[in-house]
């Protein structure tokens, strides 16, 4: 649950920076 949980995070973190870099270029 706990590593599910982590690798959802880290997922979003990296959908969110690479949104950011898309927008941004």
């Amino acid at each position: 649950m706990v590593i599910s949980l982590i690798i959802g995070n880290s997922l979003g973190y990296v959908s969110e920076k690479v949104t950011a870099a898309v927008v941004k270029s």
